[in-house]
């Protein structure tokens, strides 16, 4: 576990062939990278290491939470047995013992036992990104083939630990945080069309232009002639609703070995278990550091993948489940359609009470082209409550409605997922889909895991986004990740009341109590209501000052004046607080990044 901070040329070709006079090029590559790993020194304070190559076009640096591997040969930046392949990594890399012994087998000369001088093995015997296939864990690397001259830069496969990349004139930078760029020349600027489409949330945008991330489960690579190409090397996929299941287990025994095996891999070190969440996560993280722990097994991934939120039950019940047909619900279509009804008025019901508008108004909004294609799933409307709308700008917030963007997110995926979505997948598994690339890779995995865990130098990891534990699981049945995950029992049915995440609760049978096998989700979180004059209040009073709102040039003071006055005291508004959570985290970044003022929306 680490940051990595990196600085790469792209006028290389130009340089390698004696156009600087045959001397490296005079520059201060090593003296900012040290600057940028010094803001990001929470991921890794045990070690730190920069290499810059001989021509001064290519500097890698990384800072190192020593976990495997606690002697100076698991430092890095590493390099190859026949030093041209050069690498910083962020994560690990797990079976890493047994893969050691393939490629030693094959001839590679290791020079220590990290985890992650596996991944340059790998590399040096299959290539790029053939190598990728033999990687199972949560990383994201930078690596220099000095004999091709090319930078190949590639994240894992759910996006469990980060990676940036922005170009600024002749050079890229990449970084496991954006706020390492800024010693290295990046002069960042919002991004409100990004904030206002909410695409900062999906694909590679951020809410800072020309600061993009490298999306989960794809590569770039920059040759040594500044030529810059992405390129997918993993995706979530499920069965054709119209198939049947060749999936021969449905009663979680397959699960359970997948996952037993998932927990085994990530147990080397591990001296806790914690399910985090959110700002009380930092908390957590805090007192498991403080208490001498480093590695620690969470739970993200459960809920996005098996199906665990409520809004996913009005989309499984939008089509019958045709891997079941001998199903009660696929037998009684009137009953389909009245449960139906009753898991959208639930849903509805519940969403009232933390956001607005009504999720009913919203969805009659949509047109019906765009409902279509997203399959005619509740789930993205989900992901598009009011609080982040709201407290914009009155030109931004007119300035898109919610077929923007669905059509924006949409835009985020490649034509033949898009097909999957519309035509192929039942409306669970687009539902996931959907969730997956954004809400879980974009909120989830950093508020809940990364970001809030690096900050106290505590290194989590998730079993449940193990992608041997969910490949071939909704390839064949959508078991893992959907129509299955709920299972009603004869009484509950009529009252649209199932089981979420079934298979997941049956593959953890032997190893819960009755108790936690039969509870409903509950969620871990802060609260949400303060008392008026009291701290918190106060706190936020300060921050949401309105010279302070209005610097930002994109936000609305007084709708921020008005969330404030409606977020605190015994009446205080779940969703006027986290309106007002919202403005206060544009600005604490804005003032930290010197972000200039936006001056046109």
């Amino acid at each position: 576990m680490c940051g990595i901070c990196v600085i790469v040329s792209l006028r290389r070709q130009a340089l390698s062939n004696g156009n600087n006079g045959g001397h490296p090029q005079e520059d201060n590559k090593e003296e900012r990278l040290a600057k940028g790993l010094e803001l990001i020194a929470h991921r890794g304070p045990d070690a730190r290491g920069i290499w810059v190559d001989p021509t001064s076009t290519v500097a890698l640096g990384r800072c190192r939470l020593s976990i495997i591997d606690l002697s100076p040969s698991g430092d890095q930046p590493l390099h190859n047995d026949a030093g041209h392949i050069h690498v910083v990594i962020n994560g690990e890399i797990y079976d890493h013992e047994r893969l050691r012994a393939v490629c030693v087998e094959a001839g590679y000369t290791f020079k220590g036992t990290s985890d992650s001088e596996t991944a340059v093995a790998l590399y040096q015997q299959y290539g790029a990104p053939a190598f990728l296939e033999h990687c199972r864990g949560e990383f994201s690397m930078v690596i220099y083939d000095d004999r091709a001259g090319e930078i190949f830069a590639v994240r894992d496969r759910f996006g469990i630990k980060p990676l940036f990349w922005t170009v600024q004139g002749d050079e890229i930078f990449f970084a496991s945080e954006m706020k390492a760029f800024l010693p290295l020349g990046w002069k960042p600027e919002w991004d409100t069309d990004a904030i206002a489409l909410r695409t900062s949330n999906v694909g590679t945008s951020t809410i800072f232009k020309g600061a993009q991330r490298v999306e989960p489960g794809h590569y770039m690579t920059v040759a040594r002639d500044g030529a810059i190409a992405h390129k997918k090397y993993w995706d979530l996929d499920y069965c054709d609703k119209d198939r049947g299941p060749s999936f021969p287990g449905r009663d979680g025994q397959l699960v359970r070995e997948e996952l037993v095996n998932a927990i085994r891999l990530r147990s080397v070190l591990i001296q806790e278990v914690h399910q985090l969440s959110f700002v009380a996560k930092i908390e957590l993280s805090k007192r498991a550091r403080e208490s001498g722990v480093k590695v620690i097994l969470t739970g993200e991934g459960a809920d996005e993948n098996f199906a665990g939120y409520p809004w996913y039950l009005p989309d499984l019940l939008l089509e019958p489940d045709y891997s079941r047909p001998d199903g009660q619900l696929n037998q009684d279509p009137k009953l389909l359609a009245e449960l139906r009804d009753k898991a959208w008025t639930q849903f509805r019901d519940l969403w009232g009470d933390l956001y607005e508008p009504d999720i009913g108004t919203l969805a009659s909004q949509v047109n019906p082209d765009l409902q279509r294609r997203v399959n005619h799933t509740c789930a993205p409307l989900a992901f598009d409550f009011e609080t982040g709308q709201k407290v914009l700008v009155p030109a931004l917030r007119a300035k898109y409605n919610i077929n923007d963007r669905l059509q924006a997110i949409l835009a985020t995926f490649d034509e033949d997922v898009q097909a999957k979505i519309q035509h192929k997948w039942h409306p669970l598994n687009s539902s996931l889909y959907i969730g997956a690339k954004g809400l879980l890779a974009n909120t989830i995995i950093p508020l809940s895991a990364d970001r809030t865990e690096m900050a106290n130098s505590l290194e989590g990891r998730p079993p449940s986004l193990d992608h041997k534990l969910l490949a071939y699981f909704p390839a064949d049945a959508g078991l893992a990740s959907g129509r299955s995950t709920f299972r009603p029992s004869a009484a509950d049915a009529a009252q649209a009341r199932f089981r979420e995440k079934w298979v997941l609760r049956e593959a953890a049978r032997p190893f819960v109590t009755d108790e936690i096998y039969a509870r409903p989700k509950h969620g871990f979180t802060a609260p949400t209501r303060y008392a008026a004059g009291g701290p918190m209040h106060a706190l936020f009073s300060g921050l949401l000052a309105r010279d302070r709102v209005e610097a930002l040039g994109f936000l609305d003071a007084d709708a921020v004046e008005r969330a404030m006055g409606r977020a605190f005291g015994e009446e205080g508004q779940a969703a006027e607080f986290a309106s007002c959570v919202l403005a206060a985290s544009y600005i604490s970044i804005g003032e930290q990044f010197g972000v200039a003022k936006a001056l046109s929306v």
